[in-house]
């Protein structure tokens, strides 16, 4: 079930309408509100935000946000709490930190990436773990960051592209396949999507590796209105229900 459940105010006001990153996918004040199903069983809640950029040391960062919440028919068997946040550099697209607070069923599942390239390290730290230390030669996404990158990248069907992302111990290569367009409704409309399907390897933040599809509107938007999962048992869908963007 886990797989149903990415300055200062006068900086933030001198940027360009979407925030620091020069992309319409990536919009400071954008708040995506979704509804989760498992086989069609109503299952909980997930909101994904963008708020406006922070100084992080010496670099400028949007901040990425999520949450997911199992409604009460889920808790009497396998409660989710999660909290995501990413730091995205805004020149550079990718992740300086990475932090998911929570807890998933009987797991507590507390962990922090730092990305630190002028020290070329990521420093894995895990709940009630000593910090690990990785090397880091170049920019990586996280398990969160990478669906904004996805989004910003020019999407043609029939073709493949690949991310780079870190997550466990190690960097990942995700190959993200471009599917088809297709038009789709969800409880926030009827949306001209183009879907695409990330070959996921690891766990990412509300899917589980392996079978992912993602439904982006085919605009310069690039809205996730549509995400499903395969797993364990049956298949896990997050619906867009409302969205506020600026």
């Amino acid at each position: 079930m886990r797989a149903a459940l990415a300055l200062a105010a006068w900086l933030a006001a001198a940027a360009p309408a979407w925030g620091c990153v020069e992309s319409a996918a990536v919009a400071v004040g954008e708040a995506l509100h979704y509804d989760i199903a498992w086989m069609g069983i109503p299952a909980g809640r997930a909101t994904i935000a963008v708020e406006p950029p922070v100084a992080h040391r010496d670099r400028t960062a949007v901040r990425l946000v999520a949450t997911a919440r199992s409604n009460a028919f889920v808790d009497a068997f396998y409660e989710v709490r999660v909290e995501v946040e990413s730091l995205w550099d805004c020149q550079g697209r990718y992740s300086l930190l990475f932090t998911h607070r929570g807890r998933e069923g009987r797991r507590v599942r507390d962990r922090r990436y730092v990305f630190d390239l002028p020290r070329q390290e990521v420093r894995r730290e895990w709940a009630g773990d000593p910090v690990e230390r990785f090397p880091l030669l170049s920019p990586v996404q996280d398990p969160f960051s990478i669906l904004f990158e996805a989004r910003v990248r020019p999407l043609e069907v029939g073709r493949t592209f690949t991310l780079e992302a870190f997550e466990g111990r190690r960097r990942w290569e995700v190959d993200v396949q471009v599917l088809r367009r297709q038009r789709v409704t969800v409880p926030a409309g009827t949306f001209d999507a183009i879907v695409v399907k990330p070959l996921l390897k690891f766990e990412g933040v509300f899917q589980q590796k392996g079978d992912v599809v993602v439904w982006l509107t085919d605009d310069e938007r690039r809205i996730p209105v549509r995400m499903e999962s395969k797993v364990r048992i049956g298949r896990v869908a997050a619906e867009l229900t409302s969205f506020v963007r600026p």
